[in-house]
Protein backbone atom coordinates (compact mmCIF):
# COMPACT_ATOMS: atom_id res chain seq x y z
CA UNK A 1 0.00 0.00 0.00
CA UNK A 2 1.56 3.28 -1.03
CA UNK A 3 1.77 6.55 0.83
CA UNK A 4 -0.91 8.11 -1.40
CA UNK A 5 -3.60 6.04 0.32
CA UNK A 6 -3.19 8.14 3.45
CA UNK A 7 -3.83 11.75 4.34
CA UNK A 8 -0.59 11.63 6.31
CA UNK A 9 2.16 9.09 6.94
CA UNK A 10 4.98 9.68 9.41
CA UNK A 11 8.46 8.23 9.55
CA UNK A 12 9.12 4.85 11.09
CA UNK A 13 10.08 4.65 14.75
CA UNK A 14 10.63 1.31 16.44
CA UNK A 15 9.02 -0.53 13.53
CA UNK A 16 5.80 1.48 13.34
CA UNK A 17 4.67 4.58 11.49
CA UNK A 18 1.70 6.70 12.42
CA UNK A 19 -0.77 7.38 9.62
CA UNK A 20 -3.98 9.36 9.19
CA UNK A 21 -6.96 8.41 7.05
CA UNK A 22 -10.45 9.92 7.00
CA UNK A 23 -9.61 11.98 10.08
CA UNK A 24 -8.54 9.00 12.22
CA UNK A 25 -5.02 8.06 13.30
CA UNK A 26 -3.52 4.55 13.57
CA UNK A 27 -0.26 2.66 12.97
CA UNK A 28 1.25 0.52 10.21
CA UNK A 29 4.25 -1.81 10.36
CA UNK A 30 7.24 -2.00 8.02
CA UNK A 31 5.18 -3.98 5.49
CA UNK A 32 2.51 -1.28 5.55
CA UNK A 33 0.12 -3.62 7.35
CA UNK A 34 -2.16 -2.07 9.92
CA UNK A 35 -1.21 -2.76 13.53
CA UNK A 36 -4.29 -3.44 15.65
CA UNK A 37 -7.79 -2.21 14.94
CA UNK A 38 -8.11 0.82 17.20
CA UNK A 39 -8.02 4.32 15.78
CA UNK A 40 -7.35 7.56 17.63
CA UNK A 41 -8.18 11.24 17.58
CA UNK A 42 -4.44 11.95 17.64
CA UNK A 43 -1.33 9.73 17.70
CA UNK A 44 2.42 10.26 17.88
CA UNK A 45 5.60 8.31 17.20
CA UNK A 46 6.87 5.49 19.39
CA UNK A 47 9.71 6.18 21.81
CA UNK A 48 11.11 3.50 24.11
CA UNK A 49 8.28 1.12 23.29
CA UNK A 50 5.48 3.56 24.08
CA UNK A 51 3.41 6.02 22.03
CA UNK A 52 1.15 8.76 23.29
CA UNK A 53 -2.34 8.83 21.79
CA UNK A 54 -5.48 10.86 22.34
CA UNK A 55 -9.04 9.64 22.51
CA UNK A 56 -12.13 11.58 23.61
CA UNK A 57 -9.99 14.45 24.85
CA UNK A 58 -7.74 12.29 27.06
CA UNK A 59 -4.13 11.21 26.54
CA UNK A 60 -2.77 7.76 27.35
CA UNK A 61 0.01 5.42 26.22
CA UNK A 62 0.01 2.28 24.11
CA UNK A 63 2.69 -0.36 23.54
CA UNK A 64 3.92 -1.74 20.21
CA UNK A 65 1.10 -4.32 20.19
CA UNK A 66 -1.46 -1.52 20.55
CA UNK A 67 -2.30 -2.50 24.13
CA UNK A 68 -3.22 0.31 26.51
CA UNK A 69 -0.48 0.70 29.12
CA UNK A 70 -2.12 1.05 32.50
CA UNK A 71 -5.57 2.47 33.03
CA UNK A 72 -4.76 6.11 33.72
CA UNK A 73 -5.31 8.90 31.21
CA UNK A 74 -4.03 12.47 31.35
CA UNK A 75 -4.82 16.04 30.38
CA UNK A 76 -1.47 16.16 28.57
CA UNK A 77 1.23 13.56 27.94
CA UNK A 78 4.57 13.62 26.15
CA UNK A 79 6.95 11.00 24.77
CA UNK A 80 9.28 8.88 26.86
CA UNK A 81 12.91 9.92 27.34
CA UNK A 82 15.30 7.87 29.45
CA UNK A 83 12.49 5.77 30.90
CA UNK A 84 10.31 8.66 32.02
CA UNK A 85 7.40 10.56 30.46
CA UNK A 86 6.12 13.92 31.66
CA UNK A 87 2.37 14.16 32.04
CA UNK A 88 -0.13 16.72 33.29
CA UNK A 89 -3.20 16.09 35.40
CA UNK A 90 -5.44 18.68 37.07
CA UNK A 91 -2.97 21.45 36.37
CA UNK A 92 0.05 19.66 37.86
CA UNK A 93 2.99 18.00 36.09
CA UNK A 94 4.72 14.79 37.16
CA UNK A 95 6.56 11.82 35.69
CA UNK A 96 5.50 8.24 35.00
CA UNK A 97 7.58 5.17 34.18
CA UNK A 98 6.93 2.79 31.28
CA UNK A 99 4.36 0.85 33.34
CA UNK A 100 2.48 4.07 34.17
CA UNK A 101 3.61 4.13 37.79
CA UNK A 102 3.98 7.62 39.22
CA UNK A 103 7.65 8.37 39.91
CA UNK A 104 7.83 9.89 43.35
CA UNK A 105 5.05 11.92 44.91
CA UNK A 106 6.12 15.45 44.01
CA UNK A 107 4.26 17.40 41.34
CA UNK A 108 5.41 20.55 39.59
CA UNK A 109 4.14 23.72 37.97
CA UNK A 110 5.95 22.57 34.83
CA UNK A 111 8.29 19.74 33.85
CA UNK A 112 10.55 19.11 30.86
CA UNK A 113 11.89 15.80 29.54
CA UNK A 114 14.98 13.94 30.78
CA UNK A 115 18.37 14.38 29.20
CA UNK A 116 21.59 12.92 30.61
CA UNK A 117 19.66 11.67 33.64
CA UNK A 118 18.36 15.09 34.62
CA UNK A 119 15.07 16.93 34.00
CA UNK A 120 14.45 20.60 34.57
CA UNK A 121 11.28 21.40 36.50
CA UNK A 122 9.60 24.56 37.69
CA UNK A 123 8.04 25.25 41.07
CA UNK A 124 6.87 28.60 42.39
CA UNK A 125 8.49 30.43 39.47
CA UNK A 126 11.90 28.82 40.16
CA UNK A 127 13.72 26.23 38.03
CA UNK A 128 15.75 23.32 39.35
CA UNK A 129 16.73 19.80 38.32
CA UNK A 130 15.65 16.33 39.41
CA UNK A 131 17.08 12.90 38.71
CA UNK A 132 15.08 9.87 37.53
CA UNK A 133 14.03 9.11 41.13
CA UNK A 134 12.86 12.69 41.66
CA UNK A 135 15.74 13.64 43.94
CA UNK A 136 16.59 17.33 43.72
CA UNK A 137 20.01 18.05 42.20
CA UNK A 138 21.94 20.63 44.18
CA UNK A 139 20.53 23.29 46.47
CA UNK A 140 20.23 26.21 44.04
CA UNK A 141 17.19 27.28 42.07
CA UNK A 142 17.30 29.46 38.98
CA UNK A 143 15.42 32.11 37.03
CA UNK A 144 16.13 30.20 33.80
CA UNK A 145 17.60 26.77 33.16
CA UNK A 146 18.40 24.75 30.02
CA UNK A 147 18.89 21.06 29.40
CA UNK A 148 22.13 19.24 30.07
CA UNK A 149 24.50 18.72 27.17
CA UNK A 150 27.82 16.94 27.63
CA UNK A 151 27.50 17.12 31.40
CA UNK A 152 26.88 20.86 31.56
CA UNK A 153 23.75 23.00 31.77
CA UNK A 154 23.55 26.76 31.35
CA UNK A 155 21.46 28.52 33.99
CA UNK A 156 20.58 32.09 34.86
CA UNK A 157 20.19 33.67 38.28
CA UNK A 158 19.83 37.39 39.01
CA UNK A 159 20.46 38.16 35.31
CA UNK A 160 23.80 36.34 35.36
CA UNK A 161 24.44 33.14 33.35
CA UNK A 162 26.82 30.36 34.34
CA UNK A 163 27.22 26.60 33.99
CA UNK A 164 26.56 23.75 36.41
CA UNK A 165 27.57 20.09 36.28
CA UNK A 166 25.36 17.02 36.73
CA UNK A 167 25.63 17.27 40.52
CA UNK A 168 24.44 20.87 40.54
CA UNK A 169 27.88 22.36 41.22
CA UNK A 170 28.94 25.56 39.51
CA UNK A 171 31.65 25.02 36.90
CA UNK A 172 34.36 27.61 37.39
CA UNK A 173 33.76 31.09 38.74
CA UNK A 174 33.19 33.06 35.54
CA UNK A 175 29.72 34.36 34.73
CA UNK A 176 28.27 35.64 31.46
CA UNK A 177 25.59 37.88 30.01
CA UNK A 178 24.36 34.80 28.14
CA UNK A 179 25.45 31.16 27.86
CA UNK A 180 24.32 28.58 25.29
CA UNK A 181 24.44 24.80 25.20
CA UNK A 182 27.53 22.66 24.74
CA UNK A 183 28.11 20.86 21.46
CA UNK A 184 31.30 18.92 20.77
CA UNK A 185 32.99 20.36 23.83
CA UNK A 186 32.28 24.02 23.09
CA UNK A 187 29.58 26.47 24.18
CA UNK A 188 28.94 29.95 22.89
CA UNK A 189 28.81 32.68 25.53
CA UNK A 190 28.58 36.45 25.58
CA UNK A 191 30.09 39.00 27.90
CA UNK A 192 30.10 42.79 27.46
CA UNK A 193 28.90 42.42 23.85
CA UNK A 194 31.78 40.09 23.04
CA UNK A 195 30.88 36.62 21.80
CA UNK A 196 33.34 33.76 22.39
CA UNK A 197 33.50 30.05 23.12
CA UNK A 198 34.40 28.17 26.28
CA UNK A 199 35.33 24.53 26.79
CA UNK A 200 33.94 22.22 29.46
CA UNK A 201 36.39 23.64 32.01
CA UNK A 202 35.47 27.26 31.16
CA UNK A 203 38.70 27.99 29.27
CA UNK A 204 38.22 30.60 26.55
CA UNK A 205 38.45 29.14 23.03
CA UNK A 206 38.42 31.85 20.37
CA UNK A 207 35.75 34.38 19.45
CA UNK A 208 32.50 33.92 17.54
Amino acid sequence: MSMQHYDFKGDYYEGCAVVKKYGRWFYVDLDMKRVGTETFDEAWDFHEGRARVKQYGRWFFIDLDMNHVGTESFDEAYSFHEGRARVKQDGRWFFVDSDMNHVGTETFDYAWYFQEGRARVKQNCRWFYVDRDMNHIGMETFDEAWDFHEGRASVMKDDIWFFIDLEGNRVGTETFDYAGNFHEGRAQVQQDDICFYVDLDMNHIGTC
